[in-house]
């Protein structure tokens, strides 16, 4: 039984060192735009032991994608991502999928599900939990781009936290209104269209970000309103708590409705047990408790 794991998250790397330490045949898969994040764990890919595919599925297809960006998060390449997945499926004989996935990488989800029915699989999916909005959050719910571009015009110096799906944004931008902008990759910011605009200013940079730095800032540049997705990551909360503290609303991106699973869970440990029980026989608590245990066993990692 080989298991495909489809990452490009915290806890897609923390589900690969788990089955890398119970030796368990898998394969992970990352999108192709993570190569142009910033290197912040330099360190990590030498110790990896395990196969890793960068690029998405597109390039599996019968038909071949002529671009070198992975593309599986584009609605024009789907019926490709998921011939390619097909493929891969069968040439590399795989028997059951995680998806660990950042919640608003939506079509590969899709992509997947699809792919796994044809295949006669299992497709698992871990869904992190979202943030909870407290008392003292003003968070604006919207649904879509649309909406966005619509409560932002209300403010006059919006940072916009939602990574490349800000492009679309840009493009129905209609005013010379300053936007901040952060992404992981450098794409955005080399683009020869955009780096000359005195419009948008770039931030290049990637979590795991700090309360102190998050408000800092967002006093430096006088936001007075922030635009994010839900992503639930403890890596990015410091702007939602920063924001709470100096009062500055939030442009909220609902999470679109995740691609049908076999199961879908919010915890690593789960999802990891749904895979074990099928391959040693075990039953899911069975599976869960050997986990927890292998965990509790474990010595404690030295600080310093």
């Amino acid at each position: 039984m080989t298991l495909l794991l489809l990452g490009g998250t915290t806890e897609a790397k923390q589900i690969a060192k788990e089955l890398a330490e119970h030796v368990y045949p898998f394969v992970y898969s990352e999108r192709g735009l993570l190569r142009n994040t910033i290197e912040t764990e330099k360190n990590t890919d030498s110790e990896k032991n395990y196969p890793i595919i960068s690029g998405g599925f597109s390039q599996f297809s019968n038909t071949k994608n002529n671009n070198n960006i992975n593309t599986d998060n584009n609605t024009n390449s789907g019926n490709n991502s998921v011939d390619g997945l097909i493929n891969y499926i069968r040439d590399n004989n795989i028997s059951f999928i995680i998806d660990a996935t950042h919640p608003y990488a939506n079509n590969i989800s899709h992509h997947a599900s699809d792919a796994s029915k044809t295949a006669g699989i299992r497709y698992i999916r871990y869904q992190r939990p979202s943030w909870e909005a407290t008392t003292e959050d003003n968070w604006i719910q919207v649904k879509d781009d649309t909406e966005i571009v619509d409560k932002v015009s209300a403010y006059s110096r919006p940072f916009f936290t939602i990574g490349q799906s800000v492009e679309t944004l840009i493009t129905l931008k209609k005013d010379q209104t300053p936007w901040l902008i952060r992404s992981a990759t450098k794409l955005l910011a080399n683009d020869p269209s955009l780096k000359e605009r005195q419009d948008l200013t770039f931030i290049q940079a990637i979590g795991h970000f700090n309360i102190d730095e998050e408000r800092a800032l967002l006093t430096k540049y006088k936001i007075d309103v922030i635009i994010s997705k839900l992503s639930g990551s403890h890596k990015t909360v410091a702007k939602i708590i920063a924001a709470r503290e100096l009062n500055i609303p939030v442009i909220m991106l609902e999470r679109p409705t995740p691609a049908p699973a076999d199961k879908i869970y919010d915890n690593i440990n789960h999802c990891l047990a749904d895979f074990l029980q099928r391959e040693t026989g075990s039953s899911l608590q069975q599976a869960i408790n050997k986990l927890v245990t292998r965990a509790t066993d474990k010595p404690a990692r030295k600080t310093q």
